[in-house]
Order: structure tokens, then sequence, then C-alpha cells
């Protein structure tokens, strides 16, 4: 009872985000074909849109990073366990992710483009099956699998966001300050100098190989997308509850 609860409560805090996300992303494509209409006279124009999944992934990580601090003292207030706490905050993140999977597969792909195909005006793209498909054309077994590993990566991507949370409430201001500038810092200023110094600009090409190389993109298996995921969704996960176990309580 107390896991449903705390699962009803953590699911309930992420409704609302998630109307006004989608209400914007609606909102968008709506004038933007209305804008064709109105205004171009080739009636064969095609307006393509691509990053709609990875602005999902933005917001289900930004979700993961916000819902501790106002969550977890609610919950120990009402003698509810850290580790009751933990379970619903797993199957709020998996309810999360399903959610904006279907989602951005079924209303934007689907819907959207079967309301709007019959005049060739709009179309989505995604970017995942531009990693793991070579066809244009995306089919059923093409979608059904972006879709699986798209799920599969918004679990690790929200799960990734329950962590820093978890450890920005536990830490002082300095080291806030210093985590959330180091990261930038290490990946935009000091790698690219180590980069050009001593690795004759091959570093970025070197990680983005071995990220490839075990997501299967470039021998575009999508299986191994979701193996490689789901992986680094558990090892997450066991992370984040390592932080959360022991975590206080802050009035």
């Amino acid at each position: 009872m107390r896991v449903k609860n705390s699962f009803l409560f953590q699911f309930s805090q992420c409704i609302r985000p998630m109307i006004i996300f989608y209400s914007v992303i609606l909102a968008i494509t709506t004038l933007s074909c209305i804008s064709i209409f109105a205004y171009e006279s080739d009636v064969s124009t095609v307006m393509t849109v691509s990053g709609w999944d990875f602005a999902g992934l933005i917001f289900l990580f930004v979700t993961g990073c916000v819902t501790t601090s106002e969550g977890f003292p609610v919950h120990l207030q009402n003698s509810i366990s850290r580790k009751s706490y933990f379970i619903g905050k797993i199957l709020s993140v998996s309810a999360i992710s399903a959610i904006m999977t279907i989602m951005y597969t079924f209303v934007f792909q689907l819907l959207l483009e079967t309301v709007f195909f019959g005049s060739k005006v709009f179309q989505v793209e995604s970017i995942l099956h531009l990693f793991y498909f070579e066809t244009d054309e995306p089919t059923i077994i093409s979608t059904l699998w972006s879709s699986a590993v798209l799920f599969v990566l918004s679990l690790f991507i929200t799960m990734l966001g329950v962590f820093f949370s978890g450890i920005f409430y536990r830490v002082g201001t300095i080291t806030k300050v210093t985590i959330a500038a180091g990261i930038p810092l290490l990946f935009l200023v000091v790698l690219p100098i180590i980069d050009s110094a001593f690795l004759e600009g091959t570093l970025y090409y070197k990680i983005f190989d071995f990220f490839a190389n075990i997501l299967g993109v470039f021998e575009q298996l999508p299986w191994k997308g979701c193996l490689s995921f789901g992986v680094l969704f558990i090892v997450t996960t066991l992370l984040s509850w390592l932080v959360y176990r022991r975590m206080p309580m802050k009035r």
C-alpha cells in the first residue's frame, strides 16, 4: 500500500509538466502546418521534423532531477520508508518513460503523420531510426525497434536525473556548484584541450566509435542498444539506491 501511494504521488508530480510539454509541442506543430498551408504556393512541400525524441529525453532528465527535493521529505514525514519511496520512484520512472515513448511513437509519428500525410505536408523523423535503419521510410518492425530503444534509453536518462538529484540533495552548495560547473567544463574545455594537444583530435572520434560499437549502431542491431541501455539503467538504479538509502531528511 505504501509503495502504491508513493508511486501515485511521484507519478502525479510529472503529469502537469508532461501536459505542458506536449501542449507546447502540439502548438508548434499546428502553427507550423498552418503556416505551410497559408504561405506555401507549392502544395507538395513537406515539412520534416526531427529531434522530438531527444527533446523528450531532455525533459525526462530534468524531471528526474527536480522531483526529489519536494517528494522525498513528504514521504519521510508520512512514515514511508526510503525503500518504499525508491520502489515507487522506479515504478514512476517506468510509467513516465512508457507514456513518453507511446506519445512520441503513436501520437507524433503515426497519428500526426496520418492526419497530414494526405497532402504530404508533415513527417516526423526519428533520430534513433536513422541510427539503426538505412531505409528512409519507417516500417512496422523498424518503428517497434526504435520505440523499444527509445523506451529503454528513456529509463536510463530519467534514472540518471534521479541519481544526480539525490547527489545534489545530499551535498552542500559548494559541491553542487562544483559538479554543475565541472562536468560541462570537463567536456567542453578540458577534454578538447587534451584532445588537440596530445591526441591529434581523435579523442571524440574514439569515444563515438566506442559507444557506436556497444550500442550496435555500426552493425545496425537495435537489440544491442536495448541491452546496453538496459545495463546502464540497472547500474544507475543501483548507484541511486546507494545514494537514497541513507539520505537524510532536510526541513
